[in-house]
């Protein structure tokens, strides 16, 4: 588990940060590399969803996981919604990140994870396999 922790730390890409969503909650700072990324993974929804529209609109399809919210609070042809928490288990409540990536995928190419799940991304990453 500390070879992991020590991998986790910003690293340059080289490219630009650029804001993607709105400048409060549900927006974010990302490397102005997206070209060629087939899809968004984003736990935590809540009542924003202003990354994942703005990636609507670069044609990105976004899956999106929260037990919270009965659905995202705008409608999109490239939203995909589960009503579920992201874990450690796979229940009627919760499932883990490859359980949630099995059932939308096979994928072909880069993938995008999004994750603001109110401090639960750590356990959720240990707890995922190197390969995902």
């Amino acid at each position: 588990m500390a070879e992991l922790i020590s991998m986790l730390r910003p690293v340059s890409t080289g490219r630009p940060l650029i804001r993607i969503g709105g400048k409060g909650d549900g927006g974010y700072l990302v490397p102005d590399d997206l070209d060629g990324i087939e899809a968004c993974f984003s736990p935590g929804v809540a009542s924003t969803s202003g990354f994942e529209s703005e990636l609507a609109l670069r044609g990105m399809r976004s899956y999106m996981i929260d037990y919270s919210v009965d659905k995202p609070p705008v409608h999109n042809e490239l939203f995909h919604f589960e009503k579920k928490f992201l874990g450690l288990s796979n229940d009627a409540i919760y499932t883990t990140l490859e359980a949630w990536m099995a059932r939308t995928g096979p994928f072909g190419s880069d993938l995008l994870l999004q994750m603001d799940i109110e401090g639960a991304e750590y356990e959720v990453l240990i707890d995922a396999a190197s390969e995902t």
